[in-house]
This record gives structure tokens, sequence and C-alpha cells, in this order.
């Protein structure tokens, strides 16, 4: 897909690139802690990290995967059997902030069990949620999909913070 690919094609570390950090203990959490609290809600990803702006020709897409790392936990088991959403989600500042996501929201399709209790072969439905949206620094925003929705916001940072 073209999300994977561009996630690929984006490997080598430039200097764009070297100015991203994931951060921890920011963002969103009390929005996600909130509807992972409502059994009608699956909080996906909640991803937070530190970018300084950049244009659309230097912006950085930002990898975005809800699917399991590693094959033969418990945890990976249970997300086979889950809904997950991969691609890239970009930022740029131009005069207005603009997000663009290059996603896929993939829905298992309904499995059978064998006789002696394993699995066929999983299959997927796929989505793509592809988006640009204008947003301003400091709001909500919520994109909305028939079947996945995507809560953003974007803060400034102050420059003692810029390091």
């Amino acid at each position: 897909s073209g999300a994977t690919k561009a996630a690929n094609e984006k490997a080598s570390n430039t200097p764009a690139e070297s100015k991203v950090r994931e951060i921890k203990g920011i963002g969103l959490g009390k929005y996600a802690k909130k509807l992972r609290s409502n059994k009608r809600y699956n909080v996906l990803v909640h991803k937070a990290w530190r970018q300084p702006g950049l244009s659309h020709k230097d912006a950085v897409d930002i990898a975005i995967d809800s699917r399991p790392t590693r094959a033969g936990t418990a945890s990976a088991a249970k997300t086979l059997q889950s809904n997950s959403i991969h691609g890239t989600v970009k930022i740029v500042l131009a005069r207005y902030l603009h997000i663009y996501t290059d996603l896929i929201y993939r829905q298992p399709l309904t499995t059978q069990t064998s006789a002696w209790g394993g699995t066929y072969s999983k299959q997927y439905k796929e989505f793509p949620v592809n988006f640009h949206r204008r947003m301003r620094s400091k709001e909500l925003h919520y994109i909305d999909h028939p079947l996945v929705g995507i809560l953003v916001m974007a803060m400034p940072v102050a420059a003692k913070e810029k390091s």
C-alpha cells in the first residue's frame, strides 16, 4: 500500500527526521483513558511526538501501527483477532497547520475454527483512511470516517523545550 511504501522509503535518518522524537506522558491521555473505559470504543493507537514546524517538502511521515510487533505472544494473538490501523500521519506547517493521513484500517473477516482447534488463514478487509485537514494549534480536532475516528491536537512547544 502507499502508506507502507511511504513508511519504508523513509528509513534513512534525514535532518528533519532526527528532530522528531516520540514522547511519553503528554498528549491526549485523558481522552484515551475515557474512551478505553467505554466498551463501545476501542483505542487502537495513542501516540505523541515532538517535531519542528516543517514545510510540506520537509515534513516527516510519522509511522502509525497498531498491529502486533511479535508473533506468538498473547497480545499478538488477541490483536490478530481485532481491528487494526497502520500507515503514516504527516503534520505540515504552512499558513495553517495541516494534517495528512495515509492509513489503512483493517477488520478481520469471520474466521473458521478447525476440528483440532486451529484457525484457517486470517483474511482482512482493508479500508483506506486518507484525509487532509487544516488545523489550528491548541484545538482538539476530530477526523471522522465511517469506521474509525481520529483525535488530533498540535501544541506549540516553548523555546526552552525545543532541545
